[in-house]
């Protein structure tokens, strides 16, 4: 059976979960990778066949989705040249996580499809909502990456098509210890503006991930610039985790047991929704980050329950079951039931 995998490049969480899921969807047929709106330097740890522009969403000033900026920012017609020239039929299935070139050349096309991404659980009522919700990023979460089959991913399963996060195996492998340092992400934010509300806890330090050359120290607090070896080895050791309310290092910090205090980018939906779920799970939430909310928070925060987490491997056996029962693959069939026989042969794996 041939799968192309098809990951939307911009932001860290889409390629953190693509590295773990290609090291397992080897074993249940061969694949092709694409990647759209990302660097070409992303590594998502296998060969990229295909690298396209896509469609990249710009943000203003309070992290909101500026759509007249989002719309001159983006090549319509290279867009619809990419979508005409991919392809698409060459597969027998395509993999998307909310990657949009391939989602509309599938559907132009009829090709088979399913998604799994973290966006996709919010096609499920299910899933926490701010009180208030926004009706373009509901638009979004459903028409940017269009798919009839998904798999969500969220910090809880909230129904049968939503999992609980995916953890990839160099977080899994930590060895975990809670020192007395808080590690910071929140890129919205600029240095200046961290080192002002951080230096009133001279007897905190933190230690921030943030676009800089080197490493520098200025006072109780530590400017680190991204290297994901450092940042695995300082999230293995902090006592807590400051961070923006995406997906990835949120759920990270959870099934690691650490303190975790999450400030969504204000306006952007997605962060709003994802911290509505994450203060129902008894994580501190705050608006924006100011001393008293901070003062607080040292003082009574504790780390919440982690959900029971899915093997990726089980996870995909599970995936490539399901999909003999749907119609849209019925002459992949007998190839997918074939290749899955063989594995199972090999593998003590409860289905």
């Amino acid at each position: 059976m041939k799968v192309l995998y098809a990951i939307q490049g911009t932001g860290n969480g889409h390629i953190s979960r693509a590295r773990e899921i290609l090291s397992h969807l080897g074993k249940f047929c061969d694949f092709d990778v694409l990647i759209s709106a990302g660097d070409d330097s992303l590594d998502c740890g296998f060969p990229v066949k295909y690298r396209l522009k896509g469609i990249t969403l710009k943000y203003n000033s309070g992290g909101g989705i500026d759509k007249l900026g989002t719309f001159y920012k983006n090549n319509i017609i290279q867009f619809y040249r990419d979508l005409k020239q991919l392809p698409i039929q060459d597969y027998d299935l395509v993999i998307n996580d909310f990657e949009p070139v391939s989602a509309w050349a599938c559907k132009w096309r009829n090709v088979p499809i399913i998604a799994m991404s973290h966006q996709s659980a919010y096609r499920s009522g299910a899933c926490p909502r701010p009180r208030i919700r926004n009706h373009f990023g509901e638009f979004l979460f459903r028409w940017y990456a269009p798919t009839e089959h998904y798999y969500g991913f969220h910090f809880q399963s909230y129904s049968e098509h939503i999992k609980a996060p995916l953890i990839r195996s160099e977080v899994r492998d930590l060895k975990v210890e809670n020192g007395s340092f808080n590690l910071v992400y929140l890129p919205s934010y600029s240095n200046l503006q961290l080192l002002k509300i951080f230096r009133h806890f001279p007897s905190q330090r933190f230690e921030i991930f943030c676009k800089i050359e080197s490493r520098r120290r200025i006072g109780n607090c530590v400017f680190n610039p991204a290297d994901q070896y450092v940042f695995l080895e300082k999230l293995r050791k902090c006592g807590a985790v400051i961070c923006g309310a995406g997906f990835e290092l949120p759920s990270e910090s959870i099934y690691l047991g650490k303190r975790l205090l999450a400030i969504p980018i204000r306006g952007q939906y997605e962060q709003e929704c994802n911290a509505e779920a994450l203060r129902k799970m008894g994580v501190a939430v705050m608006r924006d980050l100011n001393y008293a909310g901070l003062n607080q928070w040292f003082r009574d925060s504790e780390a919440v329950a982690a959900p029971e987490v899915p093997d990726t491997e089980q996870f995909l056996t599970q995936v490539f079951n399901d999909l003999n029962k749907h119609t849209f693959l019925e002459k992949k069939l007998l190839q997918i039931d074939l290749g899955l026989s063989e594995y199972n042969k090999t593998q003590s794996i409860s289905i």
